[in-house]
């Protein structure tokens, strides 16, 4: 297969959202062309300010690096990478907190406040969800694109509830897996 020459992709990864297992998938495809782009989602100017060694010399970014994949907002690369087709990988918002809240639960940061009430049972899920970015992670990560709402745009959500797979459908969707289902 050959690999494009130019940056073909940004990929957004919502923390929680299944992106470790798709960067995966784009390593296989792209191998060392990506940029990974992570930091901490708790660092809200690094998920929004592009890095100036990118800036310096935008050109020979694009030409060495096909993906940029991570923990970012879109407006980070929004006038710089417009053009650039985007994609996030999703979760139903439901799931996707109480994941975050579980992860943080067992692999918290004692030195951060809220992790340390979570890891300690003073903080429950409800509470959590309501702090900025985690309850509205998804649009707070697609800001600024079109896809602020994504729902209407998603062609299929599987998500597990007590140990059932469940599929829900868009109203034009046709996947197979979710037809048969």
């Amino acid at each position: 297969m050959k690999i494009p020459t130019m940056l073909s992709l940004l990929s957004i990864h919502i923390p929680k959202t299944a992106g470790t297992n798709f960067s995966e998938v784009l390593k296989t495809i792209f191998q060392d062309t990506i940029h990974y782009d992570y930091g901490t989602e708790r660092d809200l100017v690094a998920a929004r300010t592009i890095n100036p060694i990118i800036t310096a010399d935008v050109a020979k970014f694009r030409k060495d690096c096909n993906v940029v994949h991570g923990h970012f907002h879109y407006l980070k690369y929004k006038e710089t990478f417009g053009g650039v087709p985007v994609i996030a990988t999703l979760r139903h918002p439901v799931d996707r907190v109480v994941s975050q809240y579980r992860h943080i639960a067992m692999h918290g940061e004692r030195s951060v406040e809220r992790h340390r009430l979570i890891m300690d049972g003073k903080m429950g899920v409800v509470h959590f969800s309501k702090f900025p970015f985690i309850g509205n992670a998804q649009a707070c990560y697609l800001e600024g694109s079109r896809y602020r709402h994504p729902l209407p745009a998603v062609v299929c959500l599987q998500t597990m509830r007590g140990g059932e797979l469940i599929r829900h459908k868009t109203p034009s969707h046709t996947c197979s897996a979710c037809v048969a289902g």
